[in-house]
């Protein structure tokens, strides 16, 4: 008799790790890739299935496919028995079959590259990931746009030299439209280019993340190999951090007379002093609270970190008795500029440059038009560099990788970094 387990490809992983299947049946045994992964310390081996916990909301949806998946492997099983009278499948025929059935064959994905990307907008949409497919979406549109105004086909096999120089500049070039007064809409208004530097850079990524995946061997739609020499060089994104006067003046702020806003300054307090992104800061309650740290296995990375707890950290969590209400991170952002309007300190003037359409625009905004929910993680790592913390220590809170991209994202101005050396310099008396 057939057995059907999910095992973890390795259990002491401290990234995710990949699932498979495991089909056992006389001796044989055929391993499945599901193509799922999960960080080891949120699956339950007994249940081979992942746990029960809110820091891992997606769970219901992760079950739900690995229990479609063991029940069409079951029935497929069955099915061969019964159609060559009880013997048992060769191994490697059964995998076939299995794969025919779970991911389908060339004939079962689209051939188009760009109805490839509709199905890749849509499984991304089908596990609850909206940002991903709003993203794939964009680009679905930004190729069909390019195909019918360049007069040329968009497939796999166009995806050359030529292409890719003729889509960036395409991208970076301003459409001829009426733009509407304010800001335009990035996913309501896919037909609208003339984008940013790094904006290209995250479409390129989308499109090479689905010519990798559609010339992945259990598919194989796309043989060709062309676009792997793409590559677009973005521009460190401008942006602002909160120093601790900053943050000192937002804490004190009265806000009793507006919940709303009330609630955007704590949960940007909660990243300014956790270095926590907003997928985690936003979530935080005392049940990540265990001695006088907090123990958080981050949503995007699926890494521990632990924090020590600030006491504005511990003052916002003990005003909600331990479990700050959630916001949405639009909502955040739309309050927090109102909310850096009533501070004096957040009016001051910074300069922010970046190149869009192709031409690098340099402009003087105030700190409170530019600030958001993302300005909470570059505080907490430029004001922890600046209080002399080791690179080493911040980056194992924020979990940049190298300290080369950790010293990009903080944001010291020429005059700290020379406050700094003078204060190396008083502590040798050399001054």
């Amino acid at each position: 008799m057939a057995k059907f387990k999910f095992y973890l490809n390795d259990k002491g992983s401290e990234e995710p790790t990949q699932v498979f299947l495991y089909v056992r049946y006389a001796k044989n045994t055929v391993k499945f890739y599901t193509r799922e992964t999960i960080h080891p310390d949120l699956w339950d081996s007994a249940t081979q299935r992942a746990k029960q916990l809110k820091r891992f909301p997606e769970y219901p949806e992760f079950n739900t496919r690995l229990d479609k998946l063991e029940a069409t492997a079951k029935n497929l099983y069955r099915e061969y028995q019964n159609d060559h009278d009880h013997q048992e499948p060769p191994p490697s025929e059964f995998k076939k079959i299995l794969e025919d059935a779970v991911r389908g064959t060339v004939q079962g994905y689209p051939t188009h590259l760009i109805d490839y990307v509709a199905y890749r907008a849509e499984y991304f949409k089908s596990i609850g990931k909206k940002y991903q497919y709003l993203d794939y979406k964009y680009l679905q549109q930004a190729l069909k746009d390019f195909s019918a105004d360049k007069k040329t086909p968009v497939d796999f096999s166009t995806m050359d030299g030529a292409f890719f120089a003729d889509y960036v500049k395409y991208l970076e070039t301003p459409r001829t439209v009426d733009w509407e007064k304010g800001r335009p809409n990035y996913y309501e208004r896919p037909n609208k280019y003339g984008l940013s530097k790094n904006s290209i850079v995250q479409n390129i990524r989308k499109l090479k993340a689905v010519l990798n995946d559609a010339a992945s061997p259990e598919i194989g739609v796309n043989k060709f190999h062309y676009y792997k020499r793409f590559k677009v060089t973005g521009e460190e994104p401008e942006a602002i951090y909160l120093d601790e006067k900053d943050l000192d003046a937002l804490y004190k702020i009265d806000l009793s007379g507006d919940r709303r806003l009330d609630v955007t300054r704590d949960l940007f307090l909660l990243g300014c002093w956790t270095g926590l992104r907003y997928s985690d800061f936003s979530k935080l309650s005392s049940d990540d609270v265990q001695g006088g740290y907090i123990h958080i296995l981050t949503q995007k990375t699926k890494k521990k970190v632990v924090i020590p707890v600030h006491y504005t950290v511990k003052s916002i969590l003990d005003k909600y008795n331990g479990t700050p209400p959630t916001r949405g991170i639009n909502a955040i952002n739309a309050n927090l500029k109102i909310l850096a309007a009533k501070i004096d300190r957040l009016k001051e003037k910074v300069e922010i440059t970046k190149t869009i359409g192709g031409v690098k625009i340099t402009k003087m905004c105030r700190k409170c038009e530019v600030i958001s929910s993302h300005a909470a993680r570059r505080s907490f790592a430029t004001n922890m560099f600046l209080a002399k913390v080791q690179p080493i220590t911040i980056m194992a809170i924020t979990g940049h990788k190298t300290e080369k991209a950790f010293l990009r994202y903080i944001r010291v101005t020429p005059s700290e970094h020379a406050q700094i050396l003078m204060g190396y310099f008083q502590k040798l008396r050399v001054v």
